[in-house]
């Protein structure tokens, strides 16, 4: 199911913290003694790659000064 399009970001911030948190079991057992099943590390490793291209993506980008736009566009809006 995707997320709504106003708590997007919000939700897979928290989801993707949850998957970081998770990732020791790529190589460790889980709190259960089990190693991660297969199709959830078919899946860790699509979202490792998936992070990859978002991080190449937006190499070049200032992080601060696009905050900065957006905020003075919101502001505008007021």
């Amino acid at each position: 199911m995707s997320n709504m399009s106003y708590c997007r970001f919000h939700n897979t911030v928290s989801d993707l913290q949850d998957c970081i948190d998770a990732m020791d079991e790529l190589t460790n057992l889980n709190e259960y003694g089990e190693k991660m099943s297969r199709s959830e590390f078919m899946k860790a490793m699509e979202l490792i790659e998936m992070c990859r291209e978002v991080s190449e993506q937006f190499e070049d980008v200032d992080l601060y000064e696009m905050r900065q736009d957006w905020e003075e566009l919101k502001e505008e809006e007021y």
